[in-house]
Order: C-alpha cells, then structure tokens, then sequence
C-alpha cells in the first residue's frame, strides 16, 4: 500500500497541471459563456444551455493521459511497477473526481440559487445533466 500511495503522490509533482489547469479553463470557459449570455438575447430563450462544463472533463481527460504518456515511464524508473502505478492513477482519479463532484454541486447549487448568475445562464449543471437531489 505503501508504494500506492507513493504512486498516487507522484500524480501531484506539479498540481497546477493536473488539478488547477482544469479549472482554470473550465473558468474561462465560464466568463466567456456569461458574457455571451449577459450582452445577447440567447438567454432569454427557453430551455437554452451551454455545453462549456464539457473544457472540464476534457481537459481532464487530456491531463490523465498524460499522465499515462509521460509520468509512467518515469515511475516505471523509479523502480514502481505497472500495477502499482495504475492502482495510485485509479486512487489519484478517484480522490479528483469527488472533490470535483462537491465543486461542482456547490456551483450548480449556487447557479440555482442566483437565477443563472443574474443572465439565465445554466453552465454547470445544463439541462440536460441537472440533478433534483443535492448528493446525486
């Protein structure tokens, strides 16, 4: 378990990469998108969404393959094994995937409670993806 954990730590090396990039552009992606809504009429149609939400999981997938292309050979160097290594990969993603998950309940709460940003903007949780329940 030890050299798990040791592979998991590998993951944060340089966590602006695989744990701030992310968010970094799906926040861009956001202020562009409330942009759009705030000086358009786009918002003021029924049922209208944006699919920004999907530069996170993109930029999430990219990021883990990377880690695949480009921390596995190194890991591999330092003496882990494959199997250790995806076992810190499977950990790591896991431990992103629910931190995002609250992250982005939060937001979609908070972009319920304030009409959408003040524009009608349903960027984090669109239509088709809302939840009525809070955990789900």
């Amino acid at each position: 378990m030890n050299r798990v954990l040791t592979a998991t730590r590998l993951q944060v090396v340089h966590p602006m990469v695989i744990l701030g990039m992310p968010w970094l552009i799906a926040a861009s992606s956001f202020a562009l998108n409330w942009v759009l809504w705030a000086v358009t009429v786009v918002g003021e149609e029924p049922g209208a969404f944006t699919g920004g939400i999907l530069a996170l999981y993109i930029t999430v997938s990219v990021v883990f393959v990377q880690a695949v292309t480009q921390l596995l050979p190194f890991a591999m160097g330092l003496s882990l094994s494959r199997r250790t290594y995806w076992l810190g990969v499977a950990l790591f993603a896991a431990a992103v995937s629910a931190g995002s998950g609250v992250v982005l309940a939060v937001l979609s709460r908070s972009e319920q409670a304030t009409g959408g940003w003040g524009v009608g903007l349903e960027f984090w949780a669109p239509g088709p993806l809302y939840a009525d329940s809070f955990p789900v």
